[in-house]
């Protein structure tokens, strides 16, 4: 776990910025937490820096996560509420707006072929570019056919092409790919 009085703090509220902005602050819940946990690996993956680095692991119940993430969102509550009370201001860098506004792409892309997308959407899209990225690199030819048959043997309620729509934009935005 992360102190949140250190040399970091700056990083934290860019966090804590994020959350903000993108989720509303939304951190009460378990439900909300692991929706912002998706969030921020994607943001990552399309290149936002300056947040702390954190390291995702997989959870077959919930797809990439990080417990000091998961420390550092739950620890970000009381600075969200000051946020929200005006007593903080939330700092988005323009080059982060840049990031964001490529994640409402994917969004406005994911509604096309998913009206519904929601944290469901946003779960089976990070799932996807964190397996993506974890398949090692002699298997690439067969990247999808892996990925697919983990992601439908852990998430018996998915189907094929439900993962197939989400896949196409995982491409397209050239998430989980070993450079990102």
């Amino acid at each position: 776990m992360c102190s949140w009085i250190s040399s970091d703090f700056s990083e934290r509220m860019k966090l804590v910025s994020l959350l903000d902005y993108m989720s509303a602050g939304k951190v009460d819940e378990f439900s909300d937490r692991n929706y912002n946990q998706k969030l921020v690996y994607i943001l990552s993956e399309l290149g936002i820096d300056g947040i702390y680095n954190y390291r995702f692991n997989w959870r077959d119940s919930m797809g990439p996560y990080s417990s000091d993430l998961g420390d550092d969102i739950f620890e970000a509550r009381p600075f969200l509420k000051l946020m929200k009370e005006g007593e903080i201001d939330s700092k988005i860098a323009e080059d982060d707006l840049k990031i964001i506004s490529k994640f409402n792409s994917i969004i406005g892309d994911l509604q096309q072929v998913d009206e519904s997308v929601g944290k469901d959407g946003i779960e089976i899209l990070s799932s996807l570019a964190y397996l993506k990225k974890m398949v090692p690199d002699q298997e690439m030819r067969d990247t999808k056919k892996i990925v697919f048959d983990f992601v439908l043997k852990t998430r018996s309620k998915l189907k094929e092409t439900d993962l197939e729509k989400y896949w196409n934009v995982v491409e397209k935005y050239k998430l989980g790919n070993a450079a990102n």
